[in-house]
């Protein structure tokens, strides 16, 4: 591309604190038509992010999806065409999708209370020198597009807003002043805290052995309860799956330990399809839980993956008309910037203290010992769709 072509950035960024575990969620409602593709999405790009390097991974799809859906309503042509397949968007006219997409954007904040919050936040920086969108009532409102001077690369400004909306999680997303040649920067946040239904004692906590894909070990703090938890088998997957729910609103975390403790966890995380949740068959059975605390801090470059998806054009010979007239606009740049934290309790330790954990040790109780390499799914199980995705490798490593 050269040196001197209006470009702009897409950049996803997400955050989340996650304290505590326990229960069985009631049956799901019906699921909505755009959880279906933004299922789809995730796990499509979830498999192109697994096969890079051996290392801890962390991507929120939901956000980027949320954020190719924004470039979607201004590409036209076979810029168009390709977003469209890369979103599994049905056929229609763009504004119904979109339309739909507002709905479940509203369905999944309805989910926040005292002990959950969730956070999805969508804004396009437009530089003052490109007309705004003729229709752009339809798809942003209030503050969502902010028209100013991109060549004065307000740089702080935008890491300032990304620092409100992750309430201080992730503290900006530029390090420095943007390219001369930048024209939009589309931004999209999501920011989750959650308490356990059932927290972990601090008391419990010990360090322990976790074992690498490499026969070596590293010693991490491992918190521990026994419990009654939804469990199920994954026979595709050669996995043992374990389901720790968060206090309210039908939104869980799923953990899916490898049979084989030296296996790889990327190559049985290779597998999943969309259905890899809603097709397992989950029992309530007391459980001996052993998972380690970790955090993760990471930034993903997507270009590749989303090529490799199929979306080329609107890195390079895009048509973007529908954001501006302004020839040869085109993506320079999508990257994810993530961070998640599990541990006992988290930021919000009163209303954790509050709960009351039953003494499970009186039946006989399986393990579920997650000391080796696991995949996990923060899910919203009321509509069915993922709002987090990762792979542990090494708890120790917060890359």
């Amino acid at each position: 591309k050269c040196s001197n072509m209006p470009s702009f950035w897409m950049y996803t960024i997400l955050g989340a604190c996650l304290i505590g575990t326990g229960g069985i969620q009631g049956s799901p409602i019906k699921m909505l038509p755009a959880s279906i593709s933004a299922t789809q999405f995730s796990v499509d790009l979830f498999k192109k992010i697994i096969s890079r390097p051996d290392e801890n991974v962390l991507i929120s799809p939901l956000s980027v999806w949320e954020a190719c859906l924004l470039a979607y309503y201004g590409a036209a042509g076979s810029t168009e065409v390709e977003l469209k397949t890369l979103l599994n968007l049905k056929e229609g006219k763009k504004i119904e999708a979109f339309n739909l997409v507002q709905k479940f954007n509203a369905a999944l904040k309805s989910l926040k209370s005292s002990e959950f919050a969730l956070t999805l936040a969508n804004r396009v920086y437009l530089d003052k020198t490109l007309p705004e969108p003729v229709k752009k009532q339809e798809f942003v409102s209030g503050d969502e597009l902010v028209k100013m001077d991109l060549k004065k690369s307000p740089h702080k400004d935008i890491n300032k807003w990304v620092n409100e909306v992750t309430n201080g999680k992730i503290k900006s997303i530029f390090p420095g002043p943007l390219s001369a040649n930048e024209r939009m920067v589309i931004v999209n946040a999501v920011y989750m805290k959650g308490l356990w239904m059932n927290p972990f004692d601090p008391s419990d906590t010990s360090e322990g052995d976790f074992h690498l894909k490499s026969k070596k070990q590293v010693k991490v703090q491992f918190m521990s309860q026994n419990e009654e938890f939804a469990r199920a088998t994954s026979t595709d997957l050669k996995a043992e799956v374990l389901k720790m729910p968060y206090i309210a609103n039908g939104v869980s975390m799923y953990v899916f330990l490898p049979n084989d403790k030296h296996g790889s966890v990327k190559e049985m995380a290779a597998k999943i399809s969309p259905s890899f949740i809603s097709a397992l068959k989950f029992k309530p059975k007391k459980t001996d839980l052993v998972f380690p605390k970790f955090k993760i801090e990471q930034t993903t470059d997507l270009n590749e993956p989303l090529k490799e998806l199929g979306a080329k054009k609107m890195f390079s010979s895009a048509d973007f008309s529908g954001f501006s007239s302004s020839q040869g606009l085109s993506v320079s740049k999508v990257e994810q910037k993530s961070y998640i934290e599990v541990t006992e309790e988290g930021t919000e330790a009163a209303a954790v203290t509050d709960m009351v954990v039953t003494d499970s040790m009186s039946s006989k109780s399986t393990p579920f010992h997650c000391d080796h390499p696991f995949m996990f799914v923060i899910h919203d199980d009321t509509h069915k769709v993922p709002l987090f995705m990762g792979i542990v490798t090494d708890p120790s490593s917060k890359a």
